[in-house]
C-alpha cells in the first residue's frame, strides 16, 4: 500500500489518509496542478500556503533563504516532530505553495507511515 501511494504522489495524485492528529492531504509539492487541486478540494485561499512535510533536515536547508536564530532553537527542541515551522524560501523555489510574502510552514518527521511515504516518495 505504501509503494502505491508513494507512486501516486510522484504522479502528482492527491491521497488522504489518517496521521496522528488529522486527516492529511498528500501530494507532491512541485507539481502544480496537484497543488492547485489541494487548494480546491480545501477551498484554501492561495494567500495561505500548504505546509510541506519533511523527512530530512537537509531538505529545509536547499530550500530555505536562512535558518534564524529562533528557528533554529526550535528545530533543536522539537523536531522531528508535529511543530510547524515557518520559514522564507529561496526565490523560486516551491512556486506551488509559498506565500505572497515568501512564507512555507515545515514540519520534519522521524517516523511512521507520512515520515515513510515523504522519504520514499522523494519529491523535494
Amino acid at each position: 500500500m505504501m509503494i502505491e501511494i508513494t507512486n501516486d504522489i510522484k504522479r502528482g495524485k492527491i491521497a488522504i489518509f489518517k496521521t496522528n492528529t488529522v486527516y492529511g492531504m498528500y501530494t507532491n509539492a512541485l507539481d502544480e496542478t496537484a497543488c492547485q487541486r489541494i487548494y480546491e478540494i480545501k477551498d484554501r485561499p492561495r494567500a495561505k500556503p500548504l505546509c510541506v512535510l519533511i523527512s530530512d533536515i537537509s531538505t529545509l536547508e536547499k530550500i530555505v533563504d536562512f535558518i534564524g536564530p529562533i528557528e533554529q532553537k526550535l528545530i533543536e527542541a522539537f523536531w522531528p516532530g508535529y511543530l510547524t515551522i515557518l520559514f522564507k524560501i529561496k526565490e523560486s523555489t516551491l512556486p506551488n505553495i509559498v506565500s505572497e510574502t515568501g512564507i512555507v510552514g515545515f514540519i520534519l518527521l522521524k517516523d511512521g507511515l507520512s515520515y515513510n511515504i515523504i522519504k520514499h516518495a522523494n519529491v523535494l
